[in-house]
């Protein structure tokens, strides 16, 4: 403990520091290059393999001071990360996403995977733990800005939206029309655009967008502006009940302006409501498995085992106290309500079950992205996505 606090003494005593790292705001963090040297290969490299660094006393990075400084600390202490640096400053929530993914980055290119794990599972908190719809699309708007739409965290991410469209996007949720500050107030269009394109739900489609059109720029001036107005245009609104018009009639837009709205109900009053068919549940071939505490569990499973659907099973490949084996997302037989993540091995012509790592009640025929719970396996548990890509056909008006 005396050595770890001298430590933290020494991060604070300029007197010892040889090298000060700038940051994007300007401000900059006094540090020693061996210290910096012995946690990050990265930094290894370039204090003491002939890099220009090597001779200089200052060190501008591409991130902001608060991540550097956090960067910093974690090399002096090996503490856990100083979140609260980030989260309990008063600042935006776009600006708490640009500064976790921002730490994000730096673990990755700083090859200090203890920080990239951390702030990717920090985040992965923020949104499944406590729902918050506008963090979520906080950092899909970041991650879209730097042009990392594709890979499991994204798709992590996005399968929230898919799943809460209304929430994330609209004024409000469906259960609570009338509430609103729930939904994020600015919405990149290319998110939107990823979501809608999944969506067969026409009131979700047009609640989310609605705000898009009321919120942000509707010009059409991009190929993503342009693919969301052309959706807006196909929108079928007799698809929609009294009740989804009368709250859609209380914010009209460029959109969907009162006279699209007013024919919707004239055609009610011509015809019987025919109810509108639930959106169909997607089939996915495979699973991520992401943020397990056991790093073999993580990677994508693929499906062995179609029919019948409580039977389903997903599979990967692994190492498992030193032996091959076989990760599996199934059913058993014997408890359906449940599914688990299992590890089975070979043994002679037989695969037999050794042990089960993780389970999550089964509430309907997917596979739940959170609530698993720790049976044999390592804590934190997993978080489960499925391995959708998503691609938008961009219309060129």
């Amino acid at each position: 403990m005396s050595m770890k606090r001298d430590r933290l003494a020494a991060m604070l005593d300029e007197d010892l520091a040889d090298v000060r790292l700038v940051g994007t705001d300007g401000e900059e963090v006094a540090c020693n290059k061996a210290f910096l040297a012995a946690r990050s290969p990265v930094f290894k490299r370039m204090f003491f393999k002939g890099f220009r660094e090597q001779t200089e006393d200052r060190c501008t990075l591409n991130y902001h001071s608060i991540v550097i400084g956090i960067v910093v600390k974690y090399c002096y202490s090996d503490d856990e990360l100083d979140f609260d640096a980030i989260l309990e400053k008063e600042q935006s929530i776009d600006e708490e996403a640009a500064l976790l993914i921002d730490l994000r980055d730096a673990g990755r290119y700083l090859e200090i995977s203890r920080i990239l794990f951390e702030a990717e599972t920090k985040i992965a908190e923020l949104v499944f733990e406590k729902e918050k719809c506008r963090c979520a699309v906080a950092f899909l708007n970041e991650l879209m800005n730097r042009g990392e739409d594709d890979g499991p965290f994204w798709d992590l991410l996005l399968m929230f939206a898919v799943d809460r469209p209304i929430d994330c996007f609209g004024f409000g949720s469906a259960e609570n029309p009338g509430k609103s500050g729930t939904s994020h107030p600015h919405v990149n269009p290319s998110v939107l655009a990823r979501v809608l394109a999944y969506s067969n739900d026409t009131y979700t489609i047009v609640r989310c967008l609605q705000t898009w059109a009321v919120n942000e720029n509707d010009g059409g001036e991009t190929d993503d502006e342009k693919s969301l107005l052309n959706i807006a245009r196909n929108v079928d609104l007799k698809k929609l009940s009294l009740l989804q018009l009368s709250i859609i009639g209380k914010n009209p837009s460029s959109l969907f302006p009162m006279e699209r709205i007013f024919e919707a109900f004239v055609h009610h009053r011509s015809f019987a409501y025919k109810a509108i068919r639930a959106r169909p549940k997607p089939k996915n071939a495979s699973y991520h498995v992401y943020g397990a505490g056991m790093e073999h569990v993580r990677g994508s499973y693929r499906m062995i085992q179609e029919h019948p659907p409580d039977r389903q099973m997903f599979e990967k490949e692994g190492v498992y106290r030193g032996l091959p084996c076989y990760f599996r997302i199934h059913s058993k037989a014997s408890e359906p309500s449940k599914w688990r993540l299992s590890v089975f091995t070979r043994k002679g012509s037989s695969i037999v079950r050794l042990c089960d790592l993780y389970e999550v009640r089964r509430e309907n025929g997917r596979v739940p992205y959170g609530k698993w719970e720790c049976v044999n396996g390592v804590e934190p548990p997993p978080i489960v996505v499925p391995s959708i890509k998503l691609s938008i056909q961009s219309t060129r008006g």
